[in-house]
């Protein structure tokens, strides 16, 4: 694992194939995934940054390799048509809808829905920054369309509507 420093208030947490963004500053700290680990040297990475601050936790989707490292007392953000495809997990889950705006770091992020990698896909999209978290969605490598909840004429769609 590494993490990476990517300006005054974002970090990339990094596993080798699946990386997370965590955003901390005075307007709160955010997690967007929790790559697949998790563990205690995930855990001990956020807290070197986030401190004693409540760590607010959100997924793009729910493959395991985005919300493996949450735990059994966190509460994880989600947007509700994900709920189907998130199968079997341990924590607790909140909704996340089209349109919210999540303070976080110095940062405010709009959350839009971009469904076809998953059914409730998101990206939470700095419009100031034009920055876009996006997950899987959106990606240098390869994304994958095969399983459950996956429809390729939503992720163009989807793709589409981000440009």
């Amino acid at each position: 694992m590494c993490v990476n420093k990517l300006s005054d208030d974002l970090w990339e947490i990094d596993e080798g194939f699946v990386r997370c963004f965590l955003l901390h500053g005075e307007n709160g700290t955010l997690l967007i995934d929790a790559c697949m680990a998790g563990g205690k040297g995930f855990r001990d990475a956020i807290s070197s940054i986030a401190g004693e601050n409540e760590v607010k936790k959100t997924a793009t989707h729910t493959d395991r390799d985005h919300i493996g490292g949450f735990k059994k007392d966190d509460t994880v953000y989600i947007y509700p048509s994900e709920y189907e495809h998130l199968g079997k997990h341990d924590f607790a889950v909140a909704p996340l809808w089209e349109g919210n705006i999540l303070a976080a770091g110095n940062r405010k992020l709009r959350i839009m829905h971009i469904p076809g990698h998953t059914p409730g896909s998101v990206a939470f999209i700095d419009d100031e920054n034009r920055m876009v978290f996006s997950g899987n969605s959106v990606s240098e490598s390869h994304v994958y369309m095969f399983g459950a909840g996956r429809n390729i004429e939503s992720y163009i769609a989807s793709l589409e509507r981000l440009e």
